[in-house]
């Protein structure tokens, strides 16, 4: 009985992350970890390998998300594959990088790094104005978006997240419109998270084995939230342009913060 409420609930997270990753370009480790953080205790997830656990099945989760996404954009032509040439090595090197650090940083200091995360990008998600499309085409200059990509990438797969809310604005600074910039971000978070999660197969700390875990990865939340966000993700992304994502981001906004104030305040 235990397990099946745990399934159940990972198939309803994973259905809100897909859902909110296809419709607002992001990857959705920014509800899965807190949500994580706060139940794999009781899974008997040590509270001391907790953070990483989640992260790390997150990571996961958003290949499911954002291959699903990516797919849907790249159909309807919203993927700038020229930029993605440009910067994907940087991405991977940045995912390698985030990976090893994730390992070694402990729990508790990683909690509150993405407590302070949450908190920020919750405001950015509030205040944030709709991006006009931009006419110019001239990509900026390679070095420099490569060092932002790496610096991104390790970021992002550091706290579990899939990077959207970072790679969305950057690449509209690359004179990509919103619409593409989003497509695109979907097919980076999906090259960050596959890289970014392999490292978590193989713990450095030897003492943490779970019968329930691949390395760090929890298979029980892992399946579920997988399956279920790799098809809400195309549902998201088909209704970018059909619902109101100023209101949504807004909601979307105040869940965060409300999570990152949470994640400081939990022992």
């Amino acid at each position: 009985m235990e397990m099946f409420l745990q399934l159940l609930f990972f198939l309803v997270l994973g259905s809100i992350i897909g859902f909110l990753s296809g419709l607002l370009g992001i990857g959705g480790g920014t509800i899965a970890v807190p949500a994580m953080i706060f139940l794999l205790p009781f899974f008997d997830i040590p509270k001391s390998f907790a953070m990483q656990t989640a992260i790390a099945t997150s990571l996961a989760t958003v290949i499911f998300t954002t291959f699903a996404s990516a797919k849907t954009h790249h159909f309807g032509k919203r993927v700038r594959w020229s930029v993605i040439k440009k910067v994907a090595l940087s991405f991977i090197l940045g995912a390698m990088t985030g990976s090893l650090l994730a390992q070694d940083i402990p729990s508790g200091t990683l909690q509150r790094m993405f407590g302070i995360f949450e908190v920020i990008l919750g405001f950015y998600f509030f205040w944030m104005k709709e991006h006009p499309p931009q006419i110019q085409s001239k990509f900026p200059n390679p070095f420099f978006m490569n060092v932002i990509g790496y610096v991104i990438s390790a970021l992002s797969v550091l706290l579990g997240i899939g990077g959207g809310f970072l790679i969305v604005p950057s690449l509209v600074y690359c004179k990509l419109s919103l619409k593409e910039a989003i497509g695109t971000s979907t097919v980076l978070s999906f090259i960050l998270a596959s890289v970014g999660s392999i490292a978590f197969f193989f713990p450095d700390d030897p003492i943490f084995i779970h019968p329930h875990a691949l390395g760090y990865l929890y298979l029980p939340a892992l399946v579920p939230m997988g399956i279920a966000s790799f098809i809400l993700a195309q549902v998201g992304a088909k209704l970018t342009h059909k619902m109101p994502t100023n209101v949504l981001k807004k909601v979307f906004a105040v869940v965060i913060m409300t999570a990152g104030i949470a994640m400081l305040m939990k022992e």
